[in-house]
């Protein structure tokens, strides 16, 4: 979906007041560090000269315009391709179109973003010493490295912007966070040396490597997890119609329950509550979430099942049918009195049917064949309806076009107990007359049905959730550096982790609402259509199941990416559900190969770009 004009200009019109607030920030706050002194190693007090092998970083304004730019251009990206995962099993399964999610989850990214993204963030502490380490950064002593520092977290930006760029163009989902991690990995390792990387599982490259297979793996159990309860307990139900309508406050209330409390866990501003108050918000929240999907969700949804907008609709088609032909066999009635009494003066006693209109005497059976012929036609519709072997309401339209040919036995019995039926009767828009003994099928779909809000609302709630914890992954580099050139040398304020701004996650969550409007659509169709076929019931369990693994990991400390989640929900259940050949492996095998470039990939790209600006800010 092209980008409009209007978002263009406006981006263009956003980059220069970023690049030209950004010079104003840094040059106000370089007077506060005209002549700094620093703590030297092994000494009590200061004040120690700097040694000056590099420059003072607080006359690196350059560097804060061009990362304020390139920040714009990392959370664009970022929209365009992590943010939309959460979106992807909804368009699938094709619960909502393309240019409704993209719209929704833009809005839903910025709202999280803007309303609980600002606050401290620790996205460039993973993988690489902080600026503090002594051995490293030194931030805060007279050999201080922060100079190099701040054109590293640039190159940082820089790198992963451009992977992302080029993995949202090839339609592939990549992690974003294990972007920036490379390309601040890359920065450390050109600038201080591979002695200051940190390789452990809890913060570390180890975590990362391990995330490649944790993730996908454990997310793949939580999805076939929900895809079986949900399977057993209301789509093979007795009355699955029923059994979805009285399970339906209750996965809202589980899902949002889940999507609350991992939100409150990890945002920034209320990562300090504690785990009573979170619960207790969650609660709150969900139990309001669960009344409405009660009192105004349960009838919506009776209201609007499939079986009873078909009926209606089959009842409408008969109804006009009839009153065609009736109309119709009244005006022939009337031509052939008037033929007959023609006939009656010119011969007494002549047969009739030497006068008949040709094709009259099959008027009547016309009819009765295009009764049966509906019947036929509806029981064809049923008996494609998901079933416990093939639950998927997509298989009919597959490419091949072999579902035809392969009718089942039930579809055979649909289809000959209809063609049975008695050619006089009138339309029947009872599905269940229509079925025979056999109504499964239909509350089944009916049962299918009630997934698709429930869908819709989870991917909405996932996307403010992501909006609110990864947009910093395009914004803490960009803090740590206009943090590095307001306070200079001086250790205080420079040397601990970034703040994003309340007004940097504004415009940087516009930047990700831009981009999945604009380009979201690429990694939506692969993970959503490329991948596996999907109802809404199996979309809900994937999605669902990757949020649930997302929370548990998070919180016992697990080392996880969303986006390797989300495809290996997908995978997981598509498997369960249809079997191991209804999964595209070449497609997962390529998905698989850009999560392994990803990493050295933005460590090539930005150890070469720090390199070549080292040089440009020695003393």
């Amino acid at each position: 979906m092209p980008m409009p004009l209007g978002i263009h200009v406006g981006v263009i019109l956003l980059l220069l007041i970023i690049m030209l607030s950004s010079l104003s920030l840094a040059h106000g706050s370089s007077l506060e560090s005209e002549e700094s002194s620093c703590p030297s190693r092994g000494l009590p007090s200061p004040p120690y000269v700097y040694d000056g092998a590099f420059v003072d970083p607080s006359r690196l304004q350059w560097v804060v315009a061009l990362s304020g730019v390139v920040g714009v251009a990392m959370a664009f990206a970022l929209g365009a391709n992590d943010s939309a995962n959460s979106w992807a099993t909804s368009v699938g399964s094709g619960a909502i179109s393309v240019r409704s999610a993209c719209l929704i989850g833009g809005i839903c990214e910025w709202l999280g973003a803007s309303l609980l993204g600002y606050g401290v963030s620790g996205t460039i502490r993973h993988g690489a010493a902080p600026p503090a380490d002594e051995n490293c950064w030194a931030c805060g002593y007279c050999d201080s490295k922060m100079a190099l520092f701040t054109v590293g977290m640039f190159s940082a930006l820089c790198s992963a912007a451009i992977f992302l760029a080029l993995a949202t163009y090839t339609s592939m989902p990549v992690s974003t966070t294990h972007a920036i991690v490379g390309g601040v990995v890359g920065s450390t390792f050109a600038m201080v040396g591979g002695d200051c990387l940190v390789w452990k599982l809890d913060g570390g490259l180890g975590g990362i490597v391990a995330s490649w297979v944790v993730s996908p793996a454990f997310a793949g159990i939580m999805g076939i997890f929900v895809y079986l309860t949900t399977e057993y307990t209301i789509l093979r139900a007795k009355s699955p119609r029923n059994a979805a309508l009285t399970a339906l406050p209750v996965l809202y209330f589980i899902s949002t329950f889940m999507i609350i409390y991992l939100i409150l866990m990890k945002a920034k501003p209320t990562k300090g509550l504690s785990t009573l108050i979170r619960s207790i918000v969650s609660i709150l929240v969900s139990s309001g979430a669960a009344l409405v999907a009660q009192l105004y969700l349960v009838p919506l949804a009776r209201q609007s099942f499939p079986s009873e907008t078909s009926a209606q609709e089959d009842g409408f088609d008969a109804t006009a049918r009839a009153l065609a032909d009736s109309t119709w066999s009244e005006n022939a009635a009337f031509e052939g009195s008037n033929n007959n009494n023609s006939s009656n003066n010119n011969n007494n006693n002549g047969d009739e049917m030497e006068l008949r209109e040709p094709g009259e005497e099959d008027r009547t059976p016309s009819f009765e064949v295009s009764a049966e012929a509906t019947k036929v036609e509806h029981a064809r519709r049923q008996g494609h309806r998901p079933s416990l072997t093939a639950p998927l309401a997509g298989n009919r339209d597959r490419p091949d076009g072999d579902d035809d040919d392969d009718e089942t036995e039930d579809d055979r019995q649909l289809l000959g107990n209809a063609a049975a039926a008695s050619s006089s009767a009138p339309v029947n828009t009872n599905e269940t007359d229509i079925m025979g003994n056999d109504n499964y099928a239909v509350e089944r779909e009916d049962a299918v049905s009630i997934f698709r809000h429930l869908l819709v609302f989870v991917a909405a709630v996932l996307s403010f959730a992501h909006g609110a914890n990864d947009t910093a992954n395009a914004t803490a580099p960009f803090s740590a550096v206009v943090q590095a050139v307001r306070a200079g040398l001086h250790s205080e304020r420079s040397c601990g982790d970034p703040d994003d701004p309340w007004w940097v996650l504004v415009v940087a969550g516009g930047a990700v609402c831009a981009g999945i409007i604009s380009f979201g659509s690429r990694v939506m169709a692969t993970v959503g259509q490329g991948l596996t076929q999907m109802d809404f019931h199996l979309a809900f369990s994937m999605n669902l199941g990757s949020a649930t693994s997302v929370l548990l990991a998070t919180l016992f400390g697990w080392p996880i990416s969303s986006t390797h989640c989300q495809v290996g929900a997908v995978v997981a259940v598509g498997c369960a559900a249809m079997g191991v050949r209804e999964v595209q492996w070449g497609m997962l095998g390529r998905i698989a190969l850009s999560w392994i470039l990803t990493l050295p990939f933005a460590f090539v790209l930005s150890a070469g770009l720090s390199a070549v600006l080292r040089e440009a800010v020695r003393g």
